[in-house]
C-alpha cells in the first residue's frame, strides 16, 4: 500500500530530525494517534498495534482504568526524587510488591528506569549476596 501524503512529509522530516540510532524500523507508520490495540497514521489510516509491549502500552492506548489511575496521581503528586524526598506512593507501591513476592525472608525493592538499570544493580548486589 502506498504511502499517504501526510505520512511521506513526516517520514522525511524525521530523517531530517532525528537521527538513525533512534528507531528499529519494520513498516513505514507513523503514528499520530492510538486508541486500545489500534493506531492511525497522520492519513487517517488505522493499523493494529504489534509493538505495543515494547514499553508502557501492554494494556492498550488509552484504556480508562489506566488513564484514570495517572490522573489521580497526578493531582496528588507528579514527581518526587526519591533520593531527596521519600514520598508515599513509592514506599507503598514498595511495600505491595514485597507483600507480593514469594518467599518468607526480609525483602527490599530497588526502583530503576530501564532494563539496562536493573541489570546494572544486579551485577551490583551479586556479590553482597553470593559471598
Amino acid at each position: 500500500m502506498p504511502l499517504g501524503p501526510r505520512t511521506s512529509e513526516y517520514l522525511s522530516r524525521e530523517e531530517k530530525a532525528i537521527g538513525r540510532a533512534m528507531g528499529i524500523r519494520f513498516y513505514p507508520i507513523v503514528v499520530e494517534r492510538a486508541e486500545g490495540a489500534r493506531v492511525w497514521d497522520p492519513d487517517g489510516r488505522e493499523y493494529l498495534d504489534f509493538s505495543s509491549q515494547w514499553a508502557v502500552t501492554n494494556l492498550g492506548h488509552g484504556h480508562g482504568r489506566v488513564l484514570e489511575a495517572v490522573r489521580r496521581q497526578l493531582e496528588r503528586l507528579v514527581f518526587s526524587s526519591h533520593t531527596t524526598f521519600p514520598n508515599t506512593v513509592a514506599i507503598e507501591l514498595a511495600e505491595r510488591l514485597a507483600e507480593l513476592a514469594p518467599g518468607g525472608f526480609r525483602k527490599k525493592v530497588w526502583f530503576g528506569l530501564t532494563g539496562s538499570d536493573a541489570n546494572e544493580f544486579v551485577y551490583k548486589v551479586m556479590p553482597v549476596y553470593s559471598g
